[in-house]
């Protein structure tokens, strides 16, 4: 299916008029030649038109490969549903069938989601990350000029792979890549994560500027009521960075308060996560003071 039947479908199925869908963002007449001619638009004026649609970027990809998900799509999936079970076993027979389809086809896209893989099991097993391996991620993401959901990912995943250094360089492009997206939450819970990594990542090596930075933008972009979760960490965070700043008593506060919520909701595994690292945190500045 061509972009612009896609886009055809989807807008006689929400029964909107080409009008409705190009309001204040292209002409109707441009929107018309879009739907009828395959005209190129812009990520941005992509991006907007699908909000006008009420559709998300997966949603309209599955309606422009003819109702069916891509093979990439699929085992990326498949990949994601092993992980969340916990078979990492299984998850490291995946990467090496893996990296055979990538010696066959040559297709970085295969390349990327092996090294994904790798962060992942790493991170699994608390194993440090061999710098040569993740160095095709760290090219792909500086050579990007446009992130969407995908680089998102792969930077959230491999954060702790890359020095704090790298990690700064690369959160500056995806606030770049935010402010040109600003007005859409597709994917605000994703967008959310990576922010948070970047807030550990910036505590874990003591960047207390960048950290309170990134704990401001998180909190300006907690728009949904849905994120309650997110929201409810931030603060942790926040609690943490206070005691980084020596405001012990008042960050120690906060941060048992979030992990008060996080119990009444029933996520004590979470919760002992977050009590651990709260006590490392005190017990780190307890000795330098």
């Amino acid at each position: 299916m061509q972009i612009g039947s896609a886009f055809n479908i989807i807008r006689k199925n929400k029964g909107l008029s080409q009008r409705e869908v190009a309001a204040n963002i292209i002409s109707t007449s441009f929107y018309s030649k879009l739907e009828t001619e395959n005209s190129n638009i812009s990520a941005d004026l992509f991006f907007q038109l699908l909000d006008n649609l009420d559709i998300t970027p997966e949603e309209f990809e599955y309606i422009y490969n003819d109702y069916a998900h891509t093979p990439k799509r699929k085992i990326d999936d498949l990949c994601k549903q092993i992980y969340y079970a916990g078979e990492i076993d299984k998850l490291h027979e995946k990467k090496i069938e893996i990296e055979e389809i990538y010696k066959s086809t040559d297709d970085d896209f295969y390349d990327r989601l092996s090294i994904l893989l790798y962060c992942l099991i790493q991170t699994y097993n608390s194993e440090k990350y061999d710098p040569e391996i993740i160095k095709p991620i760290h090219s792909y993401l500086f050579t990007v000029e446009t992130w969407g959901l995908y680089e998102i990912r792969l930077f959230t995943t491999c954060i702790k792979a890359f020095e704090i250094d790298t990690v700064l360089l690369l959160s500056n492009q995806l606030l770049n890549n935010l402010k040109a997206y600003s007005t859409f939450y597709f994917h605000e819970r994703d967008i959310i994560t990576v922010l948070i990594n970047i807030i550990i990542t910036c505590l874990d090596n003591n960047r207390l500027e960048e950290a309170d930075y990134y704990i401001a933008v998180a909190k300006n972009r907690l728009k949904s009521e849905e994120l309650m979760f997110e929201r409810n960490l931030i603060n942790y965070l926040f609690g943490i960075s206070l005691i980084h700043h020596h405001r012990e008593d008042e960050g120690y506060q906060i941060a048992m308060a979030s992990i008060d919520i996080f119990k009444s909701l029933n996520m004590n595994g979470i919760a002992t996560q977050y009590e651990d690292y709260l006590e490392e945190t005190i017990q780190i500045f307890t000795i330098k003071s």
